[in-house]
């Protein structure tokens, strides 16, 4: 199957740029190579608060422009999916007698989800972004090291185990790049994908049932200054093509590293 994936849905994979639908959350699962949610967490050790190790005022920056990033998100979506079901009931109303029932009735059944799922979604992000925790910086002790950092994030992706991103993401992060934007909801609104571009999640979870197919390996770790970059391969067991290689760019702070981009 990876050979059949694009270039850009593989890289959403691998960083979790893309989001994972709930609903086909346990086929996932049940298709990944082994790892189970236990395991996963197990494998992050103990989570450490390193609040007070940071430099306070590009911390607050980074947390401030953390909430501007979401709210963006969130407001989109809010926008989207109430323009969408207002359009769908006003195109039965108007128009019924030039379109199929049934159809109009799915696109309203899937207009309204949408908008649930989104309610639900932003009620919790508030609530998260309201509570202590989230004025606060933790990490895991894996994070000490460039090539753990990168095992993890695949071994998240294939196990459907996105609740940890958050904190994988730069704690001093002011400038969102596209991806750095598409991880930061991966992380912390994973129900986005629900009513994001359904295409690119079809082929998304193409890929992750042939998850057991795929391996990933880390080649070589450069670090400079307080950037590493991770040189690896994406390899598929079933495909004649070769691996894929990329680099996964990472960030530390106070000696703990954090996603930074990917490229080719």
């Amino acid at each position: 199957m990876l050979k059949n994936i694009n270039q850009e849905i593989m890289k959403k994979l691998l960083l979790i740029l893309l989001a994972l639908n709930l609903s086909c959350k346990s086929d996932i699962n049940s298709n990944a190579s082994g790892d189970s949610s236990g395991s996963i967490q197990k494998s992050l050790g103990k989570k450490i608060e390193i609040t007070d190790q940071l430099e306070k005022y590009f911390l607050q920056d980074g947390i401030e422009q953390r909430n501007k990033e979401l709210e963006d998100i969130l407001s989109k979506a809010d926008s989207n999916t109430s323009n969408a079901l207002e359009d769908a009931l006003n195109r039965k109303s108007r128009y019924s007698y030039r379109y199929d029932s049934v159809e109009n009735e799915k696109n309203i059944i899937e207009a309204k989800s949408n908008r649930e799922v989104f309610v639900t979604m932003q009620k919790n992000i508030q609530s998260y972004l309201s509570s202590p925790e989230s004025e606060k910086a933790f990490v895991y002790p894996l994070q000490k090291s460039p090539k753990d950092v990168v095992l993890y994030l695949f071994k998240a992706v294939t196990s459907g185990e996105f609740s940890n991103l958050k904190y994988f993401n730069d704690p001093y992060l002011k400038d969102y790049s596209d991806a750095h934007t598409m991880f930061l909801m991966a992380a912390y609104l994973p129900e986005m994908n629900l009513i994001s571009n359904k295409k690119a999640h079809r082929k998304f979870t193409e890929l992750l049932a042939e998850s057991e197919n795929i391996s990933i390996e880390v080649q070589n770790v450069r670090i400079e200054k307080n950037k590493a970059f991770v040189l690896t391969s994406l390899i598929d067991s079933t495909s004649t093509k070769g691996s894929k290689e990329f680099v996964i760019e990472l960030v530390n702070r106070n000696e703990y590293w954090f996603f930074d981009g990917i490229r080719d």
